[in-house]
């Protein structure tokens, strides 16, 4: 069987990145798989709460389409869609832009829990105040996460259930979570300690020439001598 060769479209500016478009093979697509994972849990057969993610893709004006799940721990300990409370697995609630979403959500899908917002405002947990069990080994007793108008961040980095979108996945893996704000960024493109200033913990996110694993896209920043 045989294979059409590969060819690598991009566009170059001086002083600027080189931006390289995605690589694809005959059937595969070379970036990467959907971000969520099977949670554990430890309060079994029991309502945890509602998990409100960036599903859909950005519109042109940055919003994401935001589905919401209603989940329970299951008699295994995994963390799954409860169908019993009327709401489907991924029904649709709205698009808004990451920095919206939380006030978007807050006094519907997220009220009167404990919200936990992942990484990129992609995605929010709302857990039940009653839900004093471990999830992905975080015991979430009410004493040390108690009901709060803001959310907390920094615990939960993936959805527990739902896959974010592609783009939000990408970008979820290239960048840097602000711990502070939840804001995220690329990292500065660093491949060793030198480029890093001597600082052993700058990010050394690049792989190869660089590439940005997140989106496939390579990123290369030449200085250009008139």
């Amino acid at each position: 069987m045989s294979r059409a060769p590969l060819s690598f479209p991009f566009a170059a500016k001086r002083n600027s990145s080189l931006i390289l478009a995605a690589v694809l093979l005959p059937s595969t697509l070379l970036f990467f798989s959907p971000l969520s994972h099977s949670a554990t849990c430890t309060k079994t057969n029991f309502s945890v709460g509602y998990e409100v993610t960036a599903t859909g893709e950005p519109n042109a004006n940055g919003q994401y389409t935001y589905t919401v799940s209603p989940l329970r721990c299951d008699a295994s300990g995994q963390v799954v869609y409860d169908p019993g409370i009327g709401f489907g697995d991924g029904d649709y609630v709205g698009q808004q832009t990451p920095d919206a979403a939380y006030a978007a959500f807050k006094n519907s899908y997220l009220y009167n829990m404990r919200s936990f917002e992942g990484a990129c405002k992609f995605s929010y947990i709302g857990i039940h105040s009653y839900y004093n069990g471990a999830i992905d080994g975080v015991v979430l007793t009410t004493s040390a996460y108690p009901v709060s108008q803001t959310q907390y961040r920094n615990l939960f980095y993936s959805p527990l259930h739902q896959n974010l979108s592609a783009t939000a996945g990408g970008i979820k893996k290239d960048s840097a979570s602000n711990p502070a704000t939840g804001a995220c960024s690329l990292t500065d493109q660093k491949k060793s300690e030198e480029q890093g200033g001597g600082n052993s913990n700058a990010p050394k996110q690049c792989v190869g020439n660089p590439l940005l694993p997140g989106r496939g896209c390579k990123v290369q920043t030449e200085t250009d001598y008139l």
